[in-house]
């Protein structure tokens, strides 16, 4: 869910204000941003593998079950919970009520998790094994270096990405290195910390 925002409800001590200050996120921090409506599109989403309607219910259950578990506050994930399914029901008024009267902050409207999920094919050349990896098309290559890392526990180590012979910079968004699905990024691993040699 991202960048879902709960802010503090009148009289608990903190007020709303249009900066979004005194806001609190679901792990509770402060936030920083305006509100922005609900986007009225349609929900698009794709698998590796093939799923029954069935079989995508009972996962969508599954994660509305066992996220209060791991971060944020009961109510609101039950408020996001039923402004989502308006949303599927397109009753965007609906959705959009439920969001507003739980004083639900979404910067960036129903694209909170902004980009589509993109899976990538990316080799490493310390084992010559390709690892699938998960990001947004709107990450960044260094986000998404963050994320191998984190993945393949490569313990901090410096990450060189090429593909097509050409090395992707940190700051390109993955969107704009236009890479075809199911073709390798290659992955050159190397020590973070060079030592100077003295002389």
């Amino acid at each position: 869910m991202g960048g879902c925002i709960g802010t503090a409800r009148e009289g608990s001590g903190s007020s709303r204000t249009s900066s979004g200050e005194g806001s609190t996120s679901l792990r509770g921090g402060p936030s920083i941003g305006k509100n922005v409506p609900l986007r009225h599109e349609k929900i698009r989403w794709k698998s590796d593998m093939p799923l029954t309607e069935g079989q995508v219910r009972s996962k969508r259950d599954e994660f509305w079950d066992t996220a209060p578990a791991f971060e944020g506050r009961r109510e609101i994930w039950d408020a996001l919970k039923a402004a989502a399914l308006a949303v599927e029901n397109t009753e965007y008024e609906l959705a959009q009520a439920i969001i507003d009267g739980a004083n639900i902050m979404l910067p960036n409207g129903e694209g909170s998790v902004e980009g589509e999920e993109v899976v990538l094919k990316v080799r490493l050349s310390t084992t010559s094994k390709d690892v699938k990896l998960t990001v947004r098309s709107t990450d960044t290559i260094a986000t998404a270096k963050k994320k191998l890392d984190i993945q393949e526990d490569l313990n901090g180590w410096r990450q060189r990405w090429y593909y097509s012979g050409k090395l992707l910079g940190d700051r390109l968004h993955v969107c704009e290195c236009n890479i075809v699905p199911n073709y390798v990024v290659q992955c050159i691993i190397t020590e973070d910390n060079i030592t100077a040699v003295d002389s």
